[in-house]
């Protein structure tokens, strides 16, 4: 998945490396240092001891605490870039709202996480349990839900208020259009392809949730104290499947930011004109 990005992200050109760029590259990377950490302690150490128990929910949390807040800095980032050619970061409300939500919201929750894990010898098997305590557990991956439908919301809001989309029956239309495997004609009319991103990031958004929401059920059943092997099989697929989401969500230059046919940033600039979809 990385191999395949890296002509689209060109970053071998510095000078095209924006802000998602930079995000996006993050994430993959983020990704995958995940995946080669959780298949080297799984396959190097046996989980028996009371410190390599700690350093496995201690490596499990610091890469999926990155990952998060990379999705969520990308997410805060992709909002902002539907007005950043009026609006400048530090001037945009919706912007510094969602860094602070990020910092002091995630980042507390995060610190707690790592104050307090479980982990635990099992006196049945003598297996490592790891995992967080459901005081934790539930307002960190509940707050993973609320954040990312609110940050995607602001997008999708900016987004149809460039194009005026009013209804619910044009918003489906929208989503039908952004349906994976779809051909659709025209994405170089900025309004078009500004319904279609519209469309994509509520599907994303709807998506990019599911292994999360499977975590939070395991961790309630097993009352936050799961084998190390479950804790970090649940962790890869959840931030696999985040990287997927974004992978499919940045597919082509303008997602990214680039190119003429960015239809959002065009829209933004005027040169698609305002228009009245019905």
């Amino acid at each position: 998945m990385l191999m395949t990005r890296i002509k689209t992200l060109e970053i071998g050109n510095f000078k095209q490396l924006n802000s998602i760029r930079v995000l996006v590259l993050s994430i993959y990377s983020c990704t995958i240092g995940f995946i080669f950490s959780a298949g080297l302690l799984i396959n190097a150490w046996d989980f028996t001891t009371e410190g390599r128990c700690r350093a496995a929910i201690d490596v499990c949390l610091v890469f999926y605490v990155g990952g998060k807040v990379l999705l969520y800095l990308f997410l805060v980032e992709r909002a902002h870039q539907l007005v950043a050619t009026k609006l400048p970061r530090l001037r945009d409300p919706l912007y510094l709202l969602g860094i602070a939500i990020v910092i002091f919201g995630f980042g507390v929750l995060a610190v707690f996480a790592f104050i307090h894990p479980v982990t635990s010898l099992s006196h049945i098997d003598g297996k490592c349990r790891i995992g967080l305590p459901l005081v934790i557990t539930i307002p960190l991956l509940s707050y993973d839900v609320i954040i990312n439908f609110a940050l995607t919301f602001v997008f999708v809001l900016r987004g149809a208020r460039l194009v005026k989309i009013r209804g619910f029956r044009h918003a489906t239309h929208c989503i039908a259009m952004a349906l994976p495997f779809r051909k659709v004609p025209g994405l170089r009319d900025p309004v078009i392809a500004c319904e279609f991103f519209m469309g994509r990031s509520g599907l994303g958004a709807s998506a990019i949730i599911l292994p999360t929401i499977a975590n939070l059920v395991i961790l309630f059943i097993l009352n936050g104290h799961e084998n190390g092997w479950l804790c970090f099989t649940i962790c890869t697929v959840d931030i696999t499947w985040s990287a997927t989401i974004i992978h499919w969500l940045t597919s082509t230059k303008d997602d990214l930011g680039a190119g003429p046919a960015h239809a959002p940033t065009a829209i933004a600039q005027g040169e698609g004109g305002y228009y009245e979809m019905t």
